[in-house]
């Protein structure tokens, strides 16, 4: 068992270093189509529960080793990740009706990796216990690797220390643990430029589409709807005025979003184009699956 588990990891690491050729290849016949692969690269089905198993595995292995340092973190909060699958909470409408969209008025914020975020426990600490925590979580000098994703993609992550250690227990290695969370993502972002060809999303869109004249809009699909706040917003108008019509507009865009049943036509479309991903591409997420499975085993393990 040993043995193959290693040979997963080691087929996933190789493959996914040919996944840059995946736009001049021809496309050809791939591998076999399995659900996990469909889950892994539109971030759906099983995709959701296996990966907030994984987290708190890694929760756990984490503040086991810091104890072992000589500290002692609080209980991380459980992940809980959105279920496509869910299209009323999908769609939001509370949200849309406090916030529309967000956009206007709000701050500027990037997606923060979880090792980057400020918690409590280290803000009490001294200065020296702080640089010990650091050190004990990331290693001295905090080493990074790098691992290569789809295409050009990179990702630098933390190569000692307990979040390198907990990432090793349950992938094997930084590598295929950055492979396992970056690679979904990028999976998700391929098959959804394509989403719209698929039939059953075109329909829905057609629906929307009309849905929304007939409440005096033209927008061709929600992202433009959400472009044209943003254009707005950034020609500095009034503020205030312009989150009202964003509020209106997120609202109706919303309701003919569930007149169509947009997002779960979507999810559909999404997840049925990626039986048509180029063949390197399908190899890879076969290679990913086998990886992903093994490492959610794993983790169930973990108490």
């Amino acid at each position: 068992m040993r043995r193959r588990a290693a040979g997963v990891l080691a087929v996933c690491s190789l493959l996914v270093s040919l996944a840059g050729c995946a736009e001049t290849r021809p496309a050809r016949p791939g591998p076999t189509v399995t659900p996990v692969m469909i889950d892994l690269a539109t971030r759906s089905g099983r995709w959701t529960a296996d990966a907030e198993q994984l987290q708190l595995a890694f929760d756990l292995l984490d503040r086991a080793c810091l104890r072992r340092a000589g500290f002692a973190p609080p209980r991380a909060s459980r992940l809980s990740l959105p279920v496509p699958e869910d299209e009323t909470a999908a769609i939001g409408m509370a949200e849309r009706r406090r916030v529309g969209y967000g956009i206007v008025g709000a701050g500027t914020s990037g997606t923060r990796r979880p090792e980057t975020e400020p918690d409590r426990y280290t803000t009490a600490l001294s200065r020296q216990g702080r640089q010990r925590y650091g050190d004990a979580q990331f290693g001295p000098g905090a080493p990074k690797v790098t691992v290569p994703l789809l295409g050009r993609a990179k990702a630098h992550v933390p190569a000692a220390g307990c979040v390198a250690e907990g990432r090793r227990r349950l992938a094997g290695g930084a590598g295929v643990w950055a492979r396992l969370d970056y690679l979904p993502q990028q999976f998700d972002d391929r098959v959804s430029q394509e989403a719209q060809r698929e039939p059953v999303y075109a329909s829905a869109l057609t629906t929307w589409r009309s849905c929304m004249r007939q409440r005096g809009y033209h927008h061709a699909d929600p992202e433009a709807a959400r472009t044209w706040v943003r254009d707005a917003y950034r020609r500095r108008g009034n503020a205030a005025a312009l989150r009202h019509k964003e509020i209106a507009l997120a609202v109706a865009d919303g309701r003919c979003a569930a007149r169509g049943h947009l997002p779960t036509a979507l999810l559909r479309a999404r997840r049925a184009r990626v039986a048509r991903l180029p063949r390197v591409d399908l190899t890879v997420l076969r290679a990913l699956s086998d990886c992903w499975l093994a490492a959610v085993a794993r983790a169930r393990a973990v108490r």
